[in-house]
């Protein structure tokens, strides 16, 4: 069976937008930092403190995804299994007609040990009804004995 997995996400794109959209986010952190200094009325200083207060949300929101996608490249791994059968190791390569001897020693080695793994299992049926062909032929060999012995007799 031959089968191939690959897993693997990019984040190089969603990485150096997260560092624009944080370069923008401290820009606004700034700018409103200077609005609370000078603001005058409490509803003003309050609705500054509100907009401060969702972009240092955002900002520790994107330095957060920042810091995964940072992590998860330095734990980054790469698992590579190759694995093959013997028996299905091919010849003579797909599109070249080129004779290869040391593939035709490797086919024949294979020939051979097919063979002796097929006269072995052979042998080992052989081995196991054994006893079955043996009570078989004491069967034939007792009524051979005893119809030719009543024969003999009359």
């Amino acid at each position: 069976m031959v089968s191939e997995n690959v897993n693997g996400q990019d984040v190089t794109e969603q990485y150096v937008d997260l560092e624009s959209q944080l370069k923008n986010l401290r820009a606004a952190e700034s700018q409103f930092l200077e609005l609370m200094k000078r603001s005058g009325s409490i509803a003003d200083v309050l609705a500054v403190q509100r907009e401060l207060v969702q972009t240092r949300s955002q900002i520790e929101r994107i330095l957060g995804q920042m810091k995964y996608f940072k992590e998860s490249a330095a734990m980054s791994s790469l698992t590579v299994n190759f694995s093959t059968d013997p028996s299905n190791l091919p010849v003579v390569e797909k599109n070249t007609n080129q004779w290869k001897p040391w593939a035709v020693v490797k086919e024949a080695a294979r020939g051979l040990l097919d063979l002796a793994k097929s006269l072995l299992n052979v042998l080992i049926w052989i081995v196991v009804f054994i006893p079955v062909w043996g009570l078989v032929a004491l069967i034939i060999w007792r009524i051979k004995k005893h119809y030719f012995s009543g024969q003999i007799k009359q």
